[in-house]
């Protein structure tokens, strides 16, 4: 650990990963801030909750800016300067495509599974709360607004685990971030809701099945991309044939 300490061990592949880093928390912080803005009208009913409006918010805002670059940014760096393949060894596309597509369902299993976790335990369960006083009126800044419990566990641990499988490149584990996080995002931004329903496939999560979770809590545990709640209901009910 003394090497991440060590001014002589950062050399340029080290500097550009923390510049990778960097760079994804803020480009998602942007693109919050942009959908935040479209989404004013949820925002000022937000402002107006009783109980503390104004203080939630502050609070969505912060845990945002932590969980980015406080925390975020310096796990992707180790994450990348262990688990993935040094910079000369880049992937051709298509391998590339299969390397992102295994990382996000990975990434969609492991926060089901974490996910439900949460809700079953109520020891679990409280560092899973503040996301979820988000209930009624879901702006896009609560996306990220999670405890750092949940962030590490639910958000970023799950690459983690991917990366084992599929040893990314740098191009691969970059993608994959920038698809969850925008993806994330989106399934936050209530006027996306019947839109995504429209045009989005039912074994992707819509901006609808989450918030639908936020209002009931116990059901569409699935986000932010593949919906495993329709693999998981695909194999407990499949389909019957038709005569």
């Amino acid at each position: 650990m003394m090497q991440y300490f060590d001014t002589s061990s950062w050399g340029p592949e080290f500097l550009d990963h923390v510049a990778e880093g960097i760079e994804l928390s803020f480009w998602t912080t942007v693109l919050t801030i942009l959908l935040e803005i479209w989404s004013l009208d949820t925002v000022k009913k937000v402002l107006k909750q009783k109980g503390a409006g104004p203080r939630l918010y502050g609070a969505a805002i912060f845990s945002n800016i932590r969980n980015h670059f406080l925390i975020g940014t310096p796990i992707y760096v180790m994450a990348v300067e262990h688990l993935c393949r040094p910079s000369h060894e880049m992937l051709g596309i298509g391998d590339q495509i299969a390397c992102v597509a295994t990382i996000l369902f990975v990434h969609s299993l492991c926060f089901y599974t974490v996910h439900r976790l949460f809700h079953s335990s109520p020891q679990l369960y409280r560092h899973h709360k503040f996301h979820h006083r988000f209930n009624i009126h879901v702006p896009p800044v609560a996306a990220n607004a999670v405890s750092p419990v949940e962030y590490i566990v639910a958000y970023i641990l799950p690459f983690v685990i991917a990366m084992f499988f599929v040893e990314p490149d740098t191009m691969s584990i970059r993608l994959s971030v920038s698809i969850v996080s925008l993806t994330n995002i989106l399934i936050h931004t209530p006027k996306l809701a019947e839109l995504s329903e429209k045009v989005v496939p039912e074994w992707l999560v819509t901006t609808d099945d989450h918030l639908e979770h936020h209002r009931k809590l116990n059901t569409k545990y699935a986000a932010p991309t593949f919906n495993i709640d329709y693999f998981v209901s695909f194999i407990e009910k499949p389909p019957t044939e038709s005569k």
